[in-house]
């Protein structure tokens, strides 16, 4: 067998496996936490990049789904193809980190971060403006709407204020959330740190001025008019 897990998420965990010794063979694989399987998924989904193996197929993809985030540790899981002992090795990187900014009130920001897979180990949080961080957290709240989301215990928010980060002056213009560990930013979906831009002033008043006289009509386009209209002999339009 030949394969990989390549991403854990709170969701799914994607990667690929292969027979050699038997290319055409229909896999499966199974998500055991302590040991017992949990979730299955077929091996089909379509990876082109898969061509170098030279198996006359490339549909090595899996997407195996995950019932409840508050499973993924990496500590008591495993990916398994089915009806085998075969266990997929985990690829460096990839348990993922995921988060959001959810929160800006009073100067201080509010999310929740955590890398799936690894529930017991808090990430660390850096505020950003314009390449420069200013400060570095721990996402390590508690927070009950994680914990019945089944993300880890719970202890993945945080809460920061721009008052005790150097050079934020209490101002989210510019503020950037992300993970220390690889630099990506944590998503503001509702757009809690964008400063709205000022409204336009309305135009200055300025006193009716009429409108400026017809330009004169050549005495050919005249003729022209005129001819193209019929007259009886009293001058009214026939």
């Amino acid at each position: 067998m030949q394969g990989n897990i390549e991403a854990i998420s709170r969701s799914h965990i994607r990667g690929w496996v292969a027979n050699p010794a038997s290319p055409a063979e229909t896999l499966r694989v199974e998500l055991l936490v302590d040991g017992r399987s949990v979730s299955s998924a077929a091996v089909e989904d379509q990876r082109p990049d898969l061509a170098v193996l030279r198996l006359g197929r490339t549909d090595f993809g899996f997407t195996l789904p995950v019932p409840n985030a508050s499973m993924l540790d990496l500590k008591r899981m495993a990916v398994r193809v089915s009806g085998t002992d075969y266990l997929l090795p985990l690829l460096a990187g990839a348990a993922q980190y995921e988060g959001v900014i959810d929160h800006f009130s009073g100067g201080a920001i509010g999310g929740w971060a955590w890398q799936a897979g690894r529930p017991d180990r808090p990430v660390v949080l850096a505020l950003v403006r314009n390449g420069q961080r200013l400060k570095t957290f721990k996402a390590e709240v508690f927070r009950e709407d994680l914990a019945k989301l089944g993300i880890g215990d719970g202890r993945h928010g945080f809460l920061v204020s721009l008052d005790d980060a150097e050079g934020a002056s209490n101002n989210p213009d510019g503020i950037e959330v992300v993970f220390d560990a690889n630099g990506e930013m944590l998503p503001d979906v509702r757009g809690l740190l964008r400063t709205e831009a000022p409204p336009e002033a309305p135009p200055a008043y300025t006193p009716f001025a009429a409108p400026p006289p017809p330009s004169p009509v050549s005495r050919e386009l005249a003729e022209a008019i005129k001819g193209a209209i019929d007259f009886d002999d009293q001058g009214d339009l026939t």
